[in-house]
């Protein structure tokens, strides 16, 4: 490819298949032990199609002590090009240790819960999480 059209061709590259963008996330600062997490999120579909594999938006909370992943039942092959609105509840468990916890997202297999599809968003940590803040459990 010449230089010249290497920008376009990025371009189109970025807008082929899917490329999904978190726009907005909500969730509360503090949770009490078996309590649960209140998600809304609004995402896009900056792409061309939908996902076409049964990859699963997760949740994960973690400290030194604990970590805890959350699988959701959001179904992205269904997230079309444009905008997606989804909500979720995520139930701590009942012996969830108090303290703060690193809380972050990804897209996962769903068999091995590693992350699989990287985003149109900042954040990224090493281990594909993405990184959206702290949570308290107390």
């Amino acid at each position: 490819v010449p230089e010249k059209w290497m920008p376009l061709v990025n371009d189109w590259l970025k807008r082929m298949g899917y490329r999904f963008a978190l726009r907005k996330l909500t969730y509360p600062s503090v949770v009490a032990p078996h309590g649960q997490i209140n998600i809304t999120s609004w995402w896009e579909n900056q792409g061309v199609a939908p996902c076409y594999k049964d990859y699963k938006l997760a949740f994960r909370i973690s400290n030194p002590n604990r970590t805890e992943i959350f699988m959701t039942d959001a179904d992205i092959r269904t997230w079309l090009p444009g905008d997606i609105v989804y909500d979720e509840h995520l139930y701590l468990p009942f012996d969830m240790p108090i303290g703060i916890y690193d809380f972050e997202l990804a897209m996962v297999s769903k068999d091995l819960l590693v992350p699989v599809v990287k985003l149109a968003i900042a954040g990224i940590g090493n281990d594909g999480w993405y990184s959206l803040g702290k949570i308290e459990v107390k």
